[in-house]
């Protein structure tokens, strides 16, 4: 089924273009002129001239502060152009610094930080470092590596399984995503995982 995904890539890379959106588009971090810029950048599938703007900018735009967000938006931008191991070299570094952060704020009772004032540091909300999980699988399933995608949909699995025990039946508050979902549902079917891919599938729907 995975295989039937990379045919219709073109769907795909429109999926990568707005969740590059999100992730560009949080309140914190980049000023609204240089975002503005980036769009339209990548909405010009550009993305070698996006890259090398996020790149130039890592330190004016970015800075220490909102340091995993310039490796999403990095990450995304490489994922754009089908570099996919160049685009899992940043999504590494943005996960190691989203646990670091998660730990964190856990240890200071905080549970979840999630918009920067001017001295904290960016911690993206749930529904980015799910996108983070989504891309890499995509990643390595259009790199041809499965193994390494299915590792993916495992994590994210539990990350959305963890947001569910956290929030119950509270309405208003992201605690699944049906692009996850679906995705999770097309590479267990590809490894027989038949009753995962069910309810992926169950979930997705829902």
């Amino acid at each position: 089924m995975i295989q039937h995904c990379k045919i219709q890539s073109k769907s795909f890379n429109c999926v990568a273009v707005i969740g590059l959106v999100v992730f560009l588009t949080a309140c914190a971090g980049p000023s609204l002129r240089y975002k503005r810029s980036l769009h339209k950048t990548i909405a010009s599938a550009k993305y070698d001239k996006a890259i090398k703007k996020i790149e130039d900018n890592k330190h004016k735009e970015y800075g220490e502060k909102n340091a995993l967000l310039y490796y999403l938006d990095i990450g995304l931008a490489y994922h754009d152009a089908n570099d996919y191991p160049q685009s899992e070299k940043y999504f590494d570094e943005a996960e190691l610094i989203y646990d670091d952060l998660q730990t964190k704020s856990i240890s200071r009772g905080l549970g979840t930080l999630l918009i920067n004032d001017a001295t904290t540091k960016y911690f993206s909300p749930a529904y980015e470092k799910v996108l983070l999980h989504v891309f890499r699988a995509l990643n390595y399933a259009y790199d041809d590596n499965l193994q390494e995608a299915l590792v993916e949909v495992r994590k994210l699995m539990n990350f959305l399984t963890a947001l569910r025990d956290r929030y119950g039946g509270r309405s208003g508050i992201y605690k699944d995503d049906a692009l996850a979902q679906y995705l999770s549902a097309l590479l267990y079917s590809d490894f027989k995982q038949f009753d995962d891919a069910r309810i992926s599938l169950e979930d997705a729907q829902r």
